[in-house]
């Protein structure tokens, strides 16, 4: 009886110590939203040094139009998440509007998101992104 106690207590300090309960949210964090916009080229919405993490991102692409968002975490190599146009409904301003789009992007020395557009003969609008983000 007693080695099953200390047993499931060992267990529970092991499940503990994992880095997926440490990237949990706790709400103790300082919350931001920034936005960019960009026609064609890249732009950079976020850019902080500190703790914390991305909770996510909205955009309104224009017609015929894919923007990447591209995250760099710690310094790293980007996280590319591609939004196409195709796989959003048309808003009364002929947009795509893609929703909230929930992530939980931990970073612990440094943040940047940017956002990128390629340029098109057909399409000079401007696309734009809202970013969901917080400092511990």
């Amino acid at each position: 009886m007693r080695s099953t106690r200390v047993l499931a207590l060992l267990l529970f300090f092991v499940l503990c110590s994992t880095s997926t309960l440490r990237a949990v949210d706790d709400g103790q964090t300082r919350p931001k939203l920034d936005s960019g916009a960009v026609t064609t080229g890249t732009t950079t919405v976020v850019y902080s040094t500190g703790s914390g993490n991305v909770k996510g991102v909205s955009c309104l692409l224009p017609n015929v139009s894919t923007v990447s968002v591209k995250i760099y975490v710690n310094g790293g190599t980007a996280q590319i998440l591609n939004l196409s146009d195709y796989y959003y409904p048309v808003d009364t301003n002929g947009s795509h509007f893609t929703g909230f789009i929930p992530m939980n992007v931990r970073f612990s020395s440094s943040i940047q998101v940017d956002i990128q557009k390629a340029s098109s003969p057909v399409n000079i609008y401007e696309a734009t992104c809202v970013v969901s983000w917080a400092l511990d």
